[in-house]
C-alpha cells in the first residue's frame, strides 16, 4: 500500500503572509526574488506563456492540445489539481507540484523594475515551466492550482475585506495535502518565494519534513534540490 505523501494533520492553521510596502521590504523581495524577476524572467517566463493554452493550462508538446484531467475529489476550485500525462521519455513516476498561494492569497507583495510583483504569480510561473520540464522525462504531473485561484473552492464567507479569513487559508492548505494523497505522488515540492527586512538576507532554501517513514528520502531529495538551486542560480545556500 502506497503511504501517504502528505499529512492534513500536520497542517496547522496560520495566519496570511504580511504585506511589506517599506523601501526596505521591497528590496529584500528583489533579493529573494532575484532567480525569477532578474536572471530567469528572459527565459523563464516566455517560456511558459508559450507552453500554456488558454485558461492556463499547460499544452502538450506535441501541440496535440492539452493531456489533463482532474484528480477525482470534492470541493476544489476549477483549474485546481489538474494531473498532466507524460509528453516524452518513458512512464516514470507522479510528481505533486504545488505553486504556493494563489487567488486572494498574493503571498509576498512588493516591486522589481518599477512592476508590482507577486509571489503567488511567479510560483505559478515556475512551477508550470517545471511541470513542462518533468513531463518531457516521463513523469505524469500533478498541479495543485493551474490558474490564479487558491485550490479550495471559497465562498463569500471565506473572505474579509479582500483578504482570506485564517479558517479558509487553512482549508486551502489541507485541500493540496489531500490532491498529492489523492494523486498517488511520489514526490511533492511546494514553490514559495519568500523576503525578509533585512535587505542584506537572500539566497534558496530548502524543507523537507523528518519525522515521516520516507525522513531519509525526504532529505536527500532536500539536499539535491537545494545544491542544484544553489550550483546553477549562484545564490547563498541557506541550507
Amino acid at each position: 500500500m502506497t503511504r501517504p505523501i502528505a499529512r492534513s494533520a500536520n497542517v496547522t492553521a496560520r495566519t496570511r503572509r504580511r504585506q511589506g510596502t517599506s523601501a526596505l521590504f521591497r528590496s529584500a523581495l528583489v533579493m529573494a526574488l532575484v532567480i525569477t524577476c532578474v536572471l530567469a524572467t528572459p527565459v523563464v517566463v516566455p517560456a511558459v506563456r508559450s507552453a500554456r493554452a488558454p485558461g492556463g493550462l499547460p499544452a502538450s508538446s506535441d501541440g496535440g492540445g492539452l493531456v489533463a484531467g482532474h484528480t477525482a475529489m470534492s470541493g476544489l476550485a476549477s483549474g485546481a489539481c489538474m494531473s498532466f500525462a507524460p509528453s516524452g521519455g518513458k512512464p516514470g513516476k507522479t510528481v505533486f507540484i504545488d505553486p504556493g498561494h494563489g487567488g486572494l492569497d498574493p503571498g509576498v507583495v512588493g516591486s522589481a523594475g518599477g512592476r508590482l510583483v507577486l509571489e503567488k504569480t511567479v510560483a505559478l510561473s515556475v512551477g508550470t515551466r517545471l511541470a513542462e520540464l518533468l513531463r518531457r522525462d516521463g513523469y505524469r504531473v500533478v498541479l495543485s492550482r493551474t490558474t490564479d485561484a487558491s485550490v479550495a473552492s471559497l465562498s463569500a464567507s471565506d473572505s474579509v475585506t479582500g483578504a482570506m479569513t485564517a479558517s479558509a487559508v487553512h482549508r486551502d492548505l489541507v485541500s493540496r495535502t489531500q490532491c498529492a494523497n489523492a494523486a498517488s505522488a511520489s514526490v511533492l515540492v511546494s514553490i514559495h518565494f519568500d523576503a525578509f527586512d533585512d535587505p542584506s538576507v537572500g539566497g534558496a532554501e530548502t524543507f523537507y519534513d523528518a519525522v515521516r517513514p520516507f525522513s531519509a528520502s525526504n532529505r536527500l531529495l532536500a539536499t539535491d534540490l537545494q545544491a542544484a538551486m544553489v550550483a546553477a542560480l549562484g545564490v547563498t545556500d541557506r541550507g
